[in-house]
């Protein structure tokens, strides 16, 4: 989930389980830009409390959310860069993008996991943080969470709703 060997291997898995299945769907990368340009132009369709949208969506449309929550559920980093939203300073929501010390800890993170994954007795990666302020591990530490929680399924968490981010404060 953050190693991008690991990541990778579970790309190639979740397709071959998919053509398994008859589906089709090769599993990419989109751009934070291209996110956010798909997300402005769906952000009129309304979504029930099951996910289903109130109006019809094209095959190009449901293929890229498709790849979009696969490659969130096996790509920490894809997630945290292109869905994590953080509330600045200026309060609005705007994507979390890693400052540089954010990023020596997914590195950290991402080296624990590749070395807990190739010792078959190891069972999860452990990392403690001893922090000094302003390096965003809480920040890390909270998305984490989040993602954790959302991509459990038999989890169930309720999250408050906050204006559409649009790019502004939601005024």
């Amino acid at each position: 989930m953050y190693h991008p060997s690991i990541i990778e291997q579970s790309r190639v898995s979740l397709e071959k389980g998919l053509r398994s299945r008859g589906v089709e769907l090769a599993l990419r990368e989109h751009s934070p830009a291209e996110v956010q340009e798909f997300l402005h132009r769906l952000r009129e369709v309304e979504w029930d409390e099951e996910g289903v949208p109130s109006q019809d969506l094209s095959d190009e449309d449901k293929a890229f959310i498709s790849n979009e929550i696969l490659m969130c559920r096996i790509s920490f980093p894809y997630w945290l860069e292109r869905y994590c939203l953080v509330l600045t300073d200026r309060k609005t929501l705007e994507p979390l993008i890693p400052w540089p010390s954010q990023r020596r800890i997914l590195d950290a993170i991402s080296e624990e996991e590749i070395a807990s994954y190739q010792d078959p007795t190891a069972r999860k990666v452990k990392i403690v943080l001893l922090k000094a302020r302003q390096i965003g591990g809480t920040a890390l530490s909270e998305a984490g969470s989040v993602k954790t929680m959302r991509a459990c399924e038999s989890c169930r968490m309720k999250l408050p709703r906050s204006p559409r981010y649009n790019g502004s404060s939601g005024t």
